[in-house]
């Protein structure tokens, strides 16, 4: 079930980006349940805030396991309003699996933006 506050948050479901509407600090949290095309050592994906990452979730792999692997990764982060969140694979040969209980991406509003400091 997704809830999310309409003067908080903007869900973009074509690109799969969280927009905030509102200036604040956020803890941001994702799992990523991961398929792997071709057997590989690691796996990793990146949330992004704005295209630039902020997070990183990185994982190995023993050689001739599942292929199936989840990636919990959160912090906190000071945004200012329309930043958008989003999820990036880093390597190619990964695909992500969309079963809303082992992927997710969220974000939960902890206070207010710090005033802004003029010198």
């Amino acid at each position: 079930m997704i809830s999310m506050h309409h003067k908080v948050f903007k869900m973009h479901s074509r690109s799969g980006e969280l927009e905030v509407l509102v200036d604040g600090t956020y803890f941001i949290y994702s799992q990523v349940e991961v398929y792997y095309l071709n057997f590989t050592d690691i796996a990793s994906y990146e949330v992004m805030v704005d295209k630039t990452p902020f997070l990183r979730c990185t994982r190995s792999i023993e050689t001739g396991q599942r292929k199936f692997n989840t990636c919990y990764t959160a912090g906190v982060c000071l945004l200012r309003a329309r930043q958008k969140i989003s999820i990036r694979m880093v390597y190619e040969d990964t695909s992500i699996s969309m079963t809303n209980h082992t992927t997710f991406l969220g974000s939960i509003r902890l206070g207010e933006a710090p005033p802004a400091i003029h010198s």
